[in-house]
């Protein structure tokens, strides 16, 4: 694991991590320094664990001031939360005692999980919400779901993915996953749905 940054910032999948990346450089125009938190992908929430471990045993891991992890709450908002915990605390790093607080130094810890609010749900319940009142088609999705729903075509367990899926695929490039939508510019990161999670990366 080869460390690049003093500011560290954990992401579920490649999807996150393109997400991430764009609001960070949207941040950086206010924030100079969020420029240089290095985003790492943990390919899952079952890796966390591993991860944490090649870390902390990286060489230069000495040099790392703050690490942020963020993740969905799934239909689980303090099970994910105290998963991340556990995992840190058994790599020997501090944990907060809060959804989006701080705890420790050198390096400093910080979780998020999303949508935020101690709410259930997932990043695409993040995006849905600033797309809504907007014009952007949202209800329009939620038309074609019940459609589908009713022809008993609906096979997918997570709606949220489904509603974000079938806005892309009528936007300008419709070959678009929600990361790369989100680097082609699809989202308004001044929406205030984006507020909290903007709060919790300008404190990395």
């Amino acid at each position: 694991m080869e460390i690049t940054s003093e500011k560290l910032l954990i992401v579920e999948g490649k999807n996150d991590e393109r997400l991430f990346r764009a609001i960070l450089k949207y941040l950086a125009i206010d924030h100079p320094s969020i420029e240089n938190v290095q985003l790492i992908d943990m390919k899952g929430v079952k890796n966390l664990r591993g991860l944490l471990k090649d870390l902390v045993n990286a060489p230069n891991f000495h040099t790392v001031k703050t690490i942020g992890i963020i993740r969905d709450a799934d239909t689980n908002q303090k099970g994910a939360f105290n998963g991340v915990c556990d995992s840190l605390k058994l790599v020997g790093l501090s944990a907060p005692d809060k959804n989006m607080n701080s705890s420790g130094n050198a390096p400093k810890t910080c979780i998020m999980i999303l949508p935020g609010n101690d709410s259930h749900g997932i990043l695409e319940d993040v995006c849905l919400s600033s797309l809504a009142g907007a014009d952007r088609g949202v209800d329009c999705a939620d038309v074609f779901i019940e459609c589908i729903k009713e022809k008993g075509l609906l096979h997918s367990n997570n709606l949220s993915k489904t509603k974000i899926h079938a806005l892309l695929s009528v936007s300008k490039n419709p070959e678009h996953r929600l990361g790369e939508a989100a680097q082609a510019g699809y989202f308004d990161w001044s929406h205030t749905a984006f507020d909290p999670l903007k709060t919790f990366l300008a404190s990395l």
